[in-house]
């Protein structure tokens, strides 16, 4: 288990117990493999509220994940590409972006969502500008190294 997996859990038990939600400043994280460093997470601020946790179940997991464990104004950044977002958070080990621009390869990519897998980067409701036009798409997907 990842250490930061390990200190989430131990802060949702001791937020169970005492507090009802915790907020964390100014925070990176990294995740590191055995072919070495896979992607750096910064954040403003990092909510975790325990009380909404609770109500976690298999059909409104989505949901209750995004409004009680995210991170908020932050930078996700792989080796080719570097993501700013306003809401971020880990879900079935994807992690999803909202209201995010990003630049790749001379252009400017603005969308409302975004999903990091392993391999790849997808962005949804894309409006992107290169070489001084513009173009609106429903999907668009950056593969990162």
């Amino acid at each position: 288990m990842h250490i930061i997996k390990k200190l989430t859990i131990l802060l949702l038990i001791i937020n169970s117990l005492v507090a009802k939600e915790i907020i964390i400043n100014n925070l990176e994280e990294k995740l590191l493999t055995s072919s070495g460093l896979s992607y750096i997470l910064k954040a403003d601020k990092k909510t975790i509220d325990a009380k909404k946790l609770k109500k976690l179940n298999f059909f409104n997991r989505k949901k209750i994940i995004s409004n009680s464990l995210y991170y908020t104004n932050g930078d996700f950044s792989k080796k080719n590409i570097k993501v700013h977002f306003k809401k971020g958070y880990f879900l079935e080990g994807d992690f999803y972006m909202q209201d995010c621009f990003s630049s790749y390869n001379g252009a400017y990519i603005k969308s409302k969502q975004a999903k990091y897998k392993k391999s790849y980067i997808e962005f949804s409701g894309v409006v992107m500008k290169k070489n001084d036009k513009i173009y609106h798409k429903f999907r668009y997907r950056v593969d990162t190294k």
